[in-house]
């Protein structure tokens, strides 16, 4: 696929880490839950199963909209192949639902603790 398809690059591995972020947040609660066996912890990771299963199995097939590229009808400008090699739809995308929920709890964690 040696010039047919887009080369990895710094900053195409920097993006795909910077996605990975929330499921990675995702992972050191569960931990902490393991640890520690506290009411917070546990409402986030409920909040968790809740969105995933929501976007996963409920929403993701009411929409049914493919990845972008997965039909090979994108190219850079060089010609070469861009885009998803998944066939699963990716819309709505669970990793966005999840950095926006965790701004969400975070907001509404601190919102108690603020004193004017």
């Amino acid at each position: 696929l040696e010039g047919t398809v887009a080369p990895r690059g710094f900053w195409k591995v920097l993006a795909v880490g910077w996605s990975l972020c929330p499921w990675l947040v995702a992972l050191w609660v569960v931990v902490d839950f393991v640890r520690h066996r506290q009411r917070r912890q546990l409402s986030v990771i409920m909040f968790l199963g809740v969105c995933i299963v929501v976007s996963e199995v409920v929403i993701k097939r009411l929409a049914q909209q493919p990845r972008p590229g997965n039909l090979l009808q994108l190219t850079d400008y060089e010609g070469r192949f861009v885009g998803s090699c998944l066939d699963s739809c990716g819309m709505p995308s669970t990793h966005s639902a999840l950095a926006c929920g965790w701004l969400l709890l975070l907001l509404f964690d601190a919102v108690p603790r603020v004193h004017p």
